[in-house]
């Protein structure tokens, strides 16, 4: 059985084809709208992670000026921390900053040398996967 549609025959088939079709492009453009946003996030959070990592290293490198072990690198850390005077209630924040220093570099190679760039490499990343 045929309905006219403006002046058109059409059949009941059809309308529901044509409104799938407007679902699709509906879904279509919603999915290319979410991309663009994604990226355009990912772009932030990636310009974020590398100015985090250049002052993480500008930081390290008043007390990582060579290479060091993996616990000559967690103790200086933690004597800057406790003897920086920009951190306040050091007592309770070092501590913690020396147990997520110490995480973050349990996951490296244990005989490997950090500069201030490695140091910040391997702590960045770490803190951004948890």
């Amino acid at each position: 059985r045929l309905r006219t549609f403006v002046g058109k025959a059409v059949s009941p088939t059809g309308s529901f084809t044509a409104a799938m079709k407007f679902q699709a492009q509906l879904v279509i453009a919603t999915a290319a709208f979410f991309t663009v946003v994604r990226a355009r996030l990912s772009r932030r959070l990636l310009d974020d992670a590398l100015d985090d990592l250049a002052k993480c290293t500008r930081v390290a490198s008043k007390f990582l000026t060579e290479p060091v072990s993996r616990q000559v690198a967690i103790q200086q850390a933690s004597v800057y921390c406790a003897t920086d005077v920009q951190v306040k209630e050091g007592k309770y924040i070092c501590p913690h900053f020396k147990e997520g220093i110490e995480r973050a570099l349990e996951h490296q190679e244990y005989d490997k040398q950090y500069d201030a760039a490695d140091f910040c490499e391997a702590t960045e990343q770490y803190m951004l996967d948890i």
